[in-house]
């Protein structure tokens, strides 16, 4: 019989490789996940079948996205002969929706609020061990020699950008998104510290976690991944503000103004060059100049202008699998260019309305369950407003390299949104109880 113990133990070991080595080989991390489910299902079957049954439209709705793909392409292959066709990545990570459902539900009856929060902690280390293991592997010992160059190198060459790390690829955009998620989970680690109840090394860790999670944040020169952090953060901030004591809001306060600070007046000067670039682009596309000019904004405007010039295509329906053919001639003028840099473009382009809706319900769904049982969550409101900021200037949804960590995130919230708002309560109150005592 497989003990709780060891069924929690892999629950943390899966939030670590997610946040680590799912990154860089996908397929690998793939298989952990089918063996930490097989483990669940063998530890607790009769409780599985239960769970299952509570939770039975959400685990089933993406055996419907297959079902309708499958009548889809039947139907396009049929009707349509005038493009050659092909597959695209959403086929196979419809089937990463429905297995990281099944893992979660298999996980009820040991998720504890504690486990929850080790859970998290293990993502951002996840997180952490990786971006430290290609720190070094690109400045090697020369960091301790002359800091100050290898870091203003760092900033000019954006982290290494895209590049083959160790067989497998190290894409920029997703990995932004992982440090700025895992930095939003190490904010929410340190409002939630009790020192009572925790080890006062866990508050160090969490501090020091945080400080390099955003250090290799700002490596990356990322807006759209920087955006959504901020704004993950000030709706972190926002929303759990009335639970917070006095001086944990003074800290949040200080925190922010420290941030401000030393990102107006430390960090490299690259970011300087790319907000003027960012504000020459904003002036061009304001004067109704959306022509490729080499910045990633205008440069996104017009994928996403060219896509919409072809709405009639693809608006209703999708094109299915004449995707890949088609927009490839979409987008034979633009350089560089193979998807739309929007996941919710890429899902509407691919499968029409019905398309587009199945993506958008992932991020609705907690708020819908948040707000029928009518316990909210600041964590969870937190997460969607990030992942939501992240993918609408990247197909993070789209490549197998970030997909399973932000599927894995959303589901999780949907299916454990109260476990997170009762977390929430207990930490959050009784620290400002505690506090006013």
């Amino acid at each position: 019989m497989i003990s709780d113990k060891l069924r929690s133990n892999v629950f943390l070991g899966i939030g670590f490789l997610v946040g680590s080595i799912n990154l860089l080989y996908s397929e690998l991390f793939y298989i952990c996940l089918v063996l930490a489910l097989l483990i669940n299902l063998k530890g607790n079957w009769n409780d599985f079948w239960k769970d299952i049954r509570s939770e039975w439209k959400y685990v089933l709705l993406p055996l419907g996205g297959v079902v309708f793909l499958c009548i889809h392409y039947l139907l396009s292959l049929l009707l349509v002969v005038s493009h050659k066709t092909s597959w695209s990545q959403i086929e196979s990570l419809v089937f990463y929706f429905f297995t990281f459902a099944l893992y979660l539900v298999s996980v009820k009856n040991v998720l504890t609020s504690n486990l929850l929060k080790n859970f998290m902690l293990s993502v951002c280390l996840g997180v952490l061990v990786l971006n430290i293991v290609k720190f070094f592997y690109l400045v090697g010992c020369q960091f301790f020699v002359s800091p100050i160059i290898i870091l203003k190198t760092l900033y000019a060459e954006r982290f290494g950008m895209n590049m083959g790390f160790w067989g497998g690829y190290f894409y920029l955009e997703p990995q932004a998104c992982y440090l700025a998620i895992s930095a939003l989970l190490s904010v929410f680690l340190l409002l939630t510290f009790n020192r009572k109840q925790d080890c006062k090394w866990r508050l160090v860790v969490y501090s020091i976690i945080l400080l390099c999670l955003l250090f290799f944040l700002s490596l990356t020169v990322t807006k759209g991944a920087i955006i959504a952090f901020v704004l993950g953060f000030l709706t972190l901030g926002i929303c759990s503000w009335k639970m917070l004591s006095w001086y944990r809001k003074w800290l949040l306060i200080g925190f922010t103004c420290l941030g401000i600070g030393v990102g107006i007046f430390s960090l490299s000067g690259v970011f300087s060059a790319r907000y003027n670039d960012f504000k020459s682009e904003l002036l061009k596309i304001t004067q109704g100049d959306v022509s490729l000019g080499g910045g990633t904004t205008s440069f996104r405007l017009m994928l996403w202008k060219e896509n919409f010039k072809h709405i009639d295509e693809f608006g209703m329906w999708g094109l299915g699998v004449y995707k890949k053919t088609c927009t490839e001639e979409w987008y034979k003028n633009t350089p560089g260019a193979n998807n739309a840099h929007n996941s919710f473009i890429e899902y509407w382009v691919s499968g029409g309305i019905l398309g587009l809706c199945f993506i958008f319900y992932y991020f609705l769904a907690p708020i819908f369950r948040m707000r029928k049982q009518n316990s909210w969550s600041a964590l969870v409101v937190a997460i969607i407003v990030t992942l939501f900021v992240a993918n609408n200037s990247c197909v993070l949804i789209i490549l197998v390299d970030s997909a399973p960590f932000v599927i894995l995130l959303l589901e999780l919230c949907f299916l454990y949104a109260v476990k997170f708002s009762e977390f929430e309560k207990s930490s959050l109150t009784k620290l400002q109880i505690d506090n006013e005592r």
